[in-house]
């Protein structure tokens, strides 16, 4: 049985946890790269975990605006992925 919900807003993320693992859906507008989203998800979430582990370990607290959102190759010129710039 398939069902879908209907929503106004133009992007959501849930997560199903069904107690052996986790899975990510994003619901996007056409506009939206849904794929990204959920890269970005995955990346910062799996960045909050290890900045937990290390304070768990006795490592150095991390704000979170430490945490990264972007990957390694989102962060890349020229790879079509958003640049950070200073500022």
């Amino acid at each position: 049985m398939f069902s879908r919900e209907r929503t106004n807003y133009p992007l959501s993320v849930s997560v199903d946890d069904d107690g052996t693992e986790l899975s990510l859906a994003v619901d996007a507008v056409a506009s939206v790269d849904g794929s990204a989203v959920a890269a970005m998800v995955i990346n910062a979430a799996g960045d909050v975990v290890s900045a937990l582990e290390g304070a768990l370990e006795g490592g150095a607290d991390r704000p979170l605006s430490a945490v990264d959102v972007l990957g390694e190759a989102e962060r890349r010129p020229g790879s079509g992925g958003v640049e950070r710039h200073g500022g």
